[in-house]
């Protein structure tokens, strides 16, 4: 066994599990394709909190427009910083 075996077999204990990270099969990645598969070049995210969702995709690729609306005041300022 090998040292990162045996570590893995160790957070795995502690309810961590620890893999490769593929890009190419990331849930941003996926979004991503499928925005661009069906021409989509703004998303409107209601209920959007601290725009995490917003982020997100972008993170993932989309360079269109994301209107992210957020009724709550707290949440809304969070958004808006």
């Amino acid at each position: 066994m090998t040292l990162l075996h045996d570590l893995r077999l160790q957070l795995r204990k502690t309810g961590i599990d620890v893999g490769r990270y593929n890009a190419s099969q990331s849930q941003e990645a996926r979004m991503h394709l499928h925005l661009q598969a069906n021409a989509i070049d703004t998303v409107l995210d209601v209920g959007a909190n601290d725009g995490g969702y917003g982020q997100s995709i972008v993170d993932g690729g989309f360079q269109g427009r994301v209107l992210s609306v957020e009724p709550q005041q707290h949440a809304h300022r969070l958004l808006q910083q």
